[in-house]
């Protein structure tokens, strides 16, 4: 029997409409009734592939019996391409299965996960609030355990760091103030109570931890440090990589090194009391930093050091030598009204900014040898320089100076300073 185009669409509708008529059964049915058993879908399935079957075979029915075996195969063809769209309708819903169970379980996996990490930043924050609790206790060695409990907190929840070092500075911040000596630059043991013997000890025990903490923090993030109007022993900060700075108003009994430490933001040391030396060599700080009306009782040396924003000494007092050899200043470069009553070494210095240095009275020596001056000017006005030097000057073309008292601006050997005879008369 040949088919002809005709029935040959006829067929094919035929089939693809029982198809969609088999999917939208079984469709509604198991939205219909939930959990419904597999062997109605089956008997659904069947009947539809059966009555197709034979509407085909009833189409295709000739006279011969050649026609009726064509017709018998074609009905079973039409019945079996029933039995493979089911196939496939079974197969993407295992498939829609699977990927909704998978789904469910990355789903219970994320929650999972997160109680977890609920769970541990609860215990976390018990266990800071109580270490908290214990720096108020009576005990010394009480206290000091707590400050390694933060410690040991912030080696396990590293976004704690931060916390951990602002409660250590707040200790340090407690008013504090130990005998000194006659000379005022160490604290006199013999005189100290046994309470305050106590507090020194938990005092530097909160130090050294302090450094630790800053050293956790060495490859993360820059961790802020205020300690605004604290007295500490001493303050060693070398090669540490700090945020903000805060020391203004504070006493530091012993050395300050900041030597290779990296400042990201300002730092402050205005109106702080330095009794030991002072060591900021090749340091960088990357924004301003302030030592108005501080006092340094011994030597202040940051040679090489780098500011990319301001630095001011204004009304600062320096007891010992101020050795800046080296240094770089991009921004304001304030030494208006500084007392430094063993002079001030400048040499190779960069000052690329606005450098002022009037109403300073710098005794012994004041050396700018070989400094560079390529910013807007360079004021000494009524500055009272002692001994001054200033061989091998680099003086930008737009910059104006303002010479010291008893010098003048420029002149025939080309130098930017000049003896004013008549004041020298």
């Amino acid at each position: 029997m040949t088919f002809t185009p005709a029935t040959t669409i006829s067929i094919a509708t035929l089939i693809f409409l029982a198809g969609g008529l088999v999917t939208y059964l079984v469709t509604s049915y198991r939205r219909r009734r939930r959990g419904a058993s597999k062997h109605t879908e089956i008997a659904i399935v069947a009947v539809t592939a059966v009555f197709l079957g034979c509407t085909v075979s009833y189409v295709l029915w000739g006279t011969s019996v050649r026609d009726h075996r064509e017709a018998v195969r074609t009905g079973a063809l039409a019945a079996g391409a029933i039995g493979a769209l089911y196939s496939l309708l079974i197969s993407e819903r295992r498939r829609g299965i699977e990927e909704r169970r998978q789904e469910v379980e990355q789903r219970r996996h994320d929650l999972e996960h997160e109680r977890t990490l609920l769970d541990g930043h609860r215990v976390a924050t018990e266990r800071f609030a109580k270490a908290i609790e214990l720096l108020g206790h009576e005990t010394a060695q009480v206290r000091v355990a707590a400050m390694h409990s933060l410690i040991e907190l912030s080696r396990s929840r590293e976004e704690m760091l931060q916390s951990v070092t602002s409660v250590i500075c707040a200790y340090l911040r407690r008013p504090f103030m130990p005998p000194l000596t006659d000379s005022g630059d160490k604290i006199y043991d013999e005189a100290l109570n046994g309470a305050q013997r106590e507090e020194l000890t938990v005092r530097r025990a909160a130090q050294r931890l302090l450094n630790q903490a800053l050293q956790e923090g060495a490859t993360g993030k820059a961790l802020d440090v205020d300690l605004t109007g604290a007295t500490v022993d001493r303050l060693d900060f070398g090669g540490k990589h700090l945020g903000q700075l805060l020391c203004h108003d504070m006493t530091v009994l012993g050395t300050v090194d900041l030597s290779d430490a990296i400042v990201e933001d300002t730092a402050s040391f205005s109106r702080s009391h330095f009794l030991g030396d002072f060591n900021a060599r090749s340091a960088t700080f990357k924004g301003n930093v302030w030592f108005s009306l501080s006092r340094f009782m011994r030597k202040l040396n940051a040679d090489g050091a780098r500011i990319t924003g301001a630095v001011t000494f204004t009304r600062s007092t320096c007891k010992g030598p101020v050795s800046l050899q080296g240094i770089t200043c991009e921004g304001y470069f304030g030494m208006s009204r500084v007392n430094a009553a063993s002079g001030i070494v400048l040499d190779k210095a960069r000052l690329l900014g606005h450098a002022d240095f009037s109403s300073a009275n710098i005794r012994h020596r004041t050396a700018l040898n070989s400094v560079t001056l390529d910013g807007p000017s360079l004021n000494m006005q009524k500055a009272k320089c002692q001994h001054f030097e200033f061989h091998k000057i680099a003086v930008g073309s737009d910059c104006s100076i303002k010479p010291p008292h008893g010098w003048l601006a420029g002149g025939p050997s080309g130098r930017p300073f000049e003896r004013d005879k008549a004041a020298v008369k």
